[in-house]
């Protein structure tokens, strides 16, 4: 059996040349998977850092301001309220896009919100004592998405269009609730350990998407172009098998990765990630197969561990 190579050597022989590819295709795929995974991870994580350090002063300014209206969030088992002035009912414009949190302490004729409100918001929260209610509402277009977070844990989705959604809204009717019926605070979060558990838990989210995102376009593009190419052009391959074409692919992948992070992480203009990833490891993967296939050099295909 060939020997494998570990990620370390696979991420340098990959960037600085084809010659590696041919140890690289008998890799295992589960061997190649868990290298994709890594790098995708220190990718991510670069993306992270990159991007934290350009909008921090953005979250901090839009943390301010929320601490500054609501003091705080408090709650427990029943209820999640602001710490100060938990009974009266306040908004906040976390986003000059159209982002805005809308707190009310009871709404026992529903919630109304004035059509210019709705014409202007892109993002919404409801914020009520027992739920909170997100709204996006589709671009270009009359329909809104909703997300309702039950204190229980529960999530309720729906679509609706501006007239629905006013009807929704109306029958979201909640009582007042008693500062102490539902029992002493299990969770207080206010501004002087609020700020950092924040950032943490943004960047947390920021991170496990820029994860996703890398780790899928990768295995996306790779998987359909691998596809396409044999039932269009893999009969043409004379040393390669389907399995080893796409590990190929795989490790083709790295150094477009590593370039192409660039662009979402320092937020360059004109290109995005998955278009920079694709035309580059369609140009890079082309160019080994094609060296291989003129070679003709590397381990048989009987060597190869699928």
């Amino acid at each position: 059996m060939s020997r494998q190579v570990g990620f370390f050597r696979a991420l340098q022989g990959s960037c600085c040349g084809t010659a590696i590819f041919s140890e690289l295709r008998c890799n295992s795929v589960w061997r190649t998977v868990l290298h994709l995974i890594l790098l995708s991870l220190l990718c991510a994580a670069a993306i992270t850092f990159a991007q934290g350090m350009r909008i921090v002063p953005e979250i901090r300014t839009v943390v301010d301001g929320f601490f500054n209206t609501f003091g705080g969030v408090r709650g427990n088992e029943g209820s999640l309220i602001p710490v100060s002035d938990p009974g009266r009912a306040r908004t906040f414009d976390f986003s000059p896009d159209g982002g805005r949190i809308f707190y009310f302490p009871s709404t026992p004729d529903g919630i109304v919100i004035s059509d210019q409100e709705l014409q202007l918001l892109k993002l919404g929260v409801i914020w009520l004592p027992r739920q909170v209610v997100y709204l996006f509402h589709d671009a270009g277009s009359d329909f809104w998405r909703t997300m309702a977070q039950k204190r229980s844990g529960v999530l309720e989705f729906g679509r609706y269009t501006t007239a629905e959604l006013k009807m929704f809204l109306a029958d979201l009717k909640e009582p007042a609730v008693s500062a102490d019926s539902d029992g002493e605070a299990m969770v207080e979060l206010t501004r002087n350990g609020g700020l950092r558990t924040m950032e943490v838990m943004f960047a947390l989210v920021v991170f496990v998407w820029n994860f996703l995102a890398v780790f899928w376009v990768a295995v996306l593009y790779t998987t359909l172009f691998a596809l396409v190419f044999r039932f269009t052009g893999g009969g043409r391959l004379q040393s390669l098998t389907f399995g080893e074409f796409w590990k190929i692919g795989i490790y083709a992948g790295f150094p477009v990765m590593l370039f192409a992070g660039c662009f979402p992480a320092f937020d360059l203009p004109f290109f995005r990630y998955s278009t920079v990833f694709m035309v580059g490891l369609m140009i890079y993967w082309l160019l080994i197969v094609g060296r291989i296939e003129r070679a003709g050099a590397g381990p048989g295909r009987g060597e190869s561990n699928e």
